[in-house]
């Protein structure tokens, strides 16, 4: 539910655009576009799965997909601050998340060729 709402708010306020950083318009749009596909997949996943009481798991791989879409948005504002030197960390943030998009799509896709 905490990675709904916060795709959710990133789909609002956009990507490096709170405390004076002035974000490019490609960036404001496609991180709202990124951040937007992210819920509805999210949503998508999980509303079939909500039962009273319990819910079922979500599919194996998702937190990692999430935490990687989390950490690319993150370095995307990282990149898009001019006014702070944080270069070195926002490449290691992004190298972060392509590992973690990688191990997550990794795992989605050997549970569903499993039989």
């Amino acid at each position: 539910m905490v990675p709904i709402l916060y795709f959710t708010l990133t789909t609002v306020v956009g990507v490096g655009e709170l405390g004076g950083n002035t974000a490019s318009l490609s960036l404001m749009i496609t991180s709202r576009l990124v951040a937007f596909v992210a819920t509805t997949e999210l949503l998508r996943l999980w509303v079939p799965r909500i039962r009273w009481r319990t819910a079922s798991p979500m599919p194996s791989g998702t937190g990692w997909q999430t935490s990687g879409e989390f950490l690319r948005l993150t370095a995307a504002g990282m990149f898009a601050d001019e006014q702070s030197d944080v270069f070195r960390a926002a490449c290691v943030v992004s190298v972060l998340a392509a590992l973690c998009l990688l191990a997550g799509t990794g795992l989605r896709i050997g549970t569903t060729a499993s039989p």
